[in-house]
């Protein structure tokens, strides 16, 4: 195990350390409050990842992964979220965006979706290994995916609509970071490892979710008035 865990626990720092810099710069745009709420989920996230694979015991790892399942799913709908109220004018209906994970919160505490997995203790600590294929894990797997695409065509949008090269150049960033150390880094690869394709030591979800801040973490270096974030009216 050594120092396998730790990636998690550093990649929390760093997203608080983001969520940090966001609130010193006391954002008023909904964006950036969206932001920072997504680097503090995040954090949360990562420490409990951390203390879940270096649990005393079975039972402990898994009251950790309980939390890490409604953390985990609720980063993708905040970052969705917090592109759409860059692409477009601020709009309630962007609150839609939190229906799917809704649901996927009701499915995931019921038993049917829970029996699709069993943890081991592996050199790299607990970790959860998918058993069985139910239609619970695939309902939650598919509106998963559902964001994911929704994710990148907001990022495609906004590449395409954004006439100041500086801010076309930046955005294409986060969206090449999301693609490498969100999409693959974390997701792709963490699902490989749970259905046993990969082995335990290729799960770098700690160091995907390191680099993904960083890149987020250079790009609000830039001004905020720069940035064709809606305004509240």
């Amino acid at each position: 195990m050594l120092m396998h865990p730790f990636q998690y626990l550093i990649s929390g720092l760093l997203s608080l350390l983001v969520g940090y810099y966001i609130a010193s710069r006391r954002p008023e745009t909904v964006a950036l409050k969206s932001l920072l709420l997504m680097s503090v989920v995040t954090g949360f996230w990562e420490f409990c990842v951390f203390l879940s694979k270096t649990a005393p015991d079975a039972i402990v790892a898994a009251r950790y992964w309980m939390i890490i399942l409604g953390t985990s799913h609720l980063v993708l709908p905040l970052y969705l979220f917090t592109l759409l109220n860059i692409a477009e004018k601020r709009d309630w209906r962007n609150m839609l965006v939190f229906v799917p994970f809704l649901i996927q919160v009701m499915i995931m505490v019921q038993e049917p979706y829970l029996s699709n997995f069993e943890f081991r203790l592996m050199e790299v600590g607990w970790t959860y290994h998918v058993i069985r294929y139910e239609t619970p894990l695939v309902v939650v797997g598919l509106i998963f995916v559902g964001y994911l695409i929704g994710i990148v065509a907001v990022f495609v949008t906004l590449i395409r609509k954004t006439k100041l090269p500086v801010l076309r150049r930046k955005y294409t960033l986060l969206f090449l970071s999301f693609l490498l150390f969100q999409a693959v880094g974390t997701t792709v690869i963490n699902a490989l490892t749970s259905v046993n394709v990969l082995i335990p030591t290729a799960s770098i979800g700690g160091i995907s979710q390191f680099l993904a801040f960083l890149s987020i973490g250079y790009a609000l270096t830039l001004k905020e008035t720069a940035l064709p974030v809606a305004h509240p009216p």
